[in-house]
Formats: C-alpha cells, sequence, structure tokens
C-alpha cells in the first residue's frame, strides 16, 4: 500500500485530557504554547470531536460502500484497491497512531502534536532544525487559495503548527459546499472548499502527517493536485492515495 514505506506504530487511542506542555504522555493529545487567551479550549473541542466525527463517518462510508460510495470514491482513487489503504489513514487518524522515525524523538512512536505559532517560535522549536521560522511561514500564502497560511504540518517532525489566522476562521461551513459526482465527473466550486475552514485544515493536517515523505507537495513529481476534476484525471490510483487533497475531499465531504 501506498503506507508500506513508512515505519508506523500504535500506541493507544488518544484521549480527551489535554497536555500544554511538551511533557509527552501516552494518553495525551498535545498542544503547545495557545496560551489562556486564545481559542486552544475551543480548537482542542473541534479536533477531537468535531473533526473525528468527520473522520469516522468517512471510514464508515469507505468500509461499507467502498467504490459505491456517493461521496466521489470512485472518481477520485478508480479502483476499490485503494479500500484498504484508505481505510488505513482513516485508521490511523481516528485512533491517533504513532508514528517512529520523527522529530524530536524519532525512536519514539509520536502523534500529532499541535502548537500555536507565536513570533518567537523559531527559538522555542530550534532543536527540530527546521530550516525556517514558523512565524514568517505563516504569513506566506497557501497553494490552494493564495490566502495566508493557516496551519502547515512540519515534514519529518510530529508537529503539526497553528497559525494566528487559523483562530479567526470559522469552524465549518454553514452549509453543504461539497460538489456532486456524475459519471466521475465533479460539479461544484472548487474554491469553495479552500476557504480555510478549521476542520478541513486539520484534516489535511493530519492526512500530510500519516503520508509523510510519501506525499505529494508543490515540488514532487507528479505534483499535488488541489482541483478535483484534475484529481479525477490527471492521477493514477497510487498517486491519488499520495495526494492529501485527493483524501480532504473525500473525508471532509463525506
Amino acid at each position: 500500500s501506498a503506507l508500506s514505506t513508512q515505519s508506523l506504530a500504535t500506541n493507544p487511542s488518544c484521549q480527551s485530557s489535554i497536555a500544554k506542555s511538551t511533557n509527552l504522555t501516552a494518553s495525551k493529545l498535545i498542544i503547545e504554547n495557545c496560551g489562556e487567551d486564545t481559542s486552544a479550549e475551543s480548537f482542542v473541542d473541534l479536533a477531537i470531536h468535531g473533526v473525528w466525527s468527520i473522520e469516522d463517518r468517512a471510514f464508515e462510508d469507505a468500509l461499507i460502500n467502498g467504490i459505491y460510495s456517493e461521496h466521489g470514491f470512485k472518481a477520485i482513487f478508480k479502483s476499490i484497491d485503494a479500500k484498504s489503504t484508505i481505510l488505513a489513514v482513516l485508521t490511523y487518524m481516528l485512533e491517533c497512531k504513532g508514528l517512529l522515525g520523527l522529530k524530536p524523538e524519532p525512536n519514539v512512536p509520536s502523534r500529532p502534536r499541535y502548537a500555536c505559532v507565536e513570533q518567537d517560535s523559531a527559538q522555542k522549536y530550534e532543536y527540530l532544525h527546521l530550516g525556517y521560522d514558523p512565524w514568517e511561514k505563516c504569513q506566506t500564502s497557501s497553494s490552494a487559495d493564495r490566502g495566508p497560511l493557516p496551519t502547515f504540518y512540519a515534514s519529518g517532525t510530529a508537529y503539526i503548527f497553528i497559525c494566528p489566522i487559523f483562530h479567526s476562521m470559522e469552524p465549518f461551513p454553514r452549509e453543504s459546499i461539497c460538489p456532486t459526482v456524475e459519471q466521475n465527473r465533479f460539479f461544484g466550486d472548487p474554491g469553495a472548499v479552500y476557504q480555510n475552514y478549521q476542520f478541513f485544515r486539520i484534516i489535511y493536517e493530519q492526512i500530510r502527517f500519516y503520508l509523510g515523505r510519501n506525499a505529494l507537495d508543490a515540488v514532487s513529481d507528479p505534483l499535488e493536485e488541489f482541483d478535483w476534476n484534475s484529481i479525477v484525471y490527471k492521477l493514477d490510483m497510487i498517486e491519488s492515495l499520495v495526494n492529501p487533497t485527493s483524501l480532504e475531499l473525500y473525508t471532509a465531504c463525506e
């Protein structure tokens, strides 16, 4: 499968107890440097309850309906052979399983850690040797909509960074913005999905975390595809499985 090149290790499922420090505890979700004056508490509730409920529905859809799903499974992934990998990725996301080989503790299975970016984040996370300043990265444009970057996964680490603009975003759309699918073609406004709702951003970064270096991106060959119908016509099954937007669209629009 697309995950076969990664070292995957299982930890107990994440609990709803929260650690705001850098102290790793097997049963805790790690959220760092989000402070009492931010929406950290709301973000935690979002991450645990909102996003996981969406992922759970997508898992059930893939498991039960597979290629007969009404939510674009066949159009995006082409073949029923993609089912096992999709279920594996969603299982890791739902159970918050750990991966080996990630900084800062490569020899210990690491779950995603969420860190709010501040002006001094480069100093706070110097030990990760990122090669860039997280604060400056937050000021750059995202590939999909050219707006400021709300979140990003730091490749090779356990960290998903939360940029300041994230806290002012809507958690989810007020009405459905997902496309309809007819004869393997999507109809709708692709741009609507990239208006940077909190739910969609967390799902996207979790997917990047679990795909790791296998994920398509802005410098891979082929490049990551964001447009629904480009995913259908430009990517084969394996490429779709490692295209983060493919998995995001299927999961978020279940």
